[in-house]
């Protein structure tokens, strides 16, 4: 069985949408991927969950 890390995207009020992540060895807590990662578009959002799910760092 291969355990997966789970994704989502949420509301911040800092600059709009923020992706985050919960491990498959601590699923207790959602986590910020890469530190801080706040964005103004959902599509920016959904781009840093892709690139996170492929180990590769998005750069604007």
């Amino acid at each position: 069985m291969k355990l997966k890390n789970k994704y989502r995207v949420v509301e911040d009020e800092f600059n709009g949408f923020e992706a985050q992540v919960k491990y498959w060895f601590y699923p207790f807590q959602w986590f910020e991927i890469n530190g801080n990662n706040s964005s103004r578009s959902l599509e920016r959002a959904k781009k840093i969950i892709e690139a996170h799910k492929q180990k590769v760092h998005y750069k604007e």
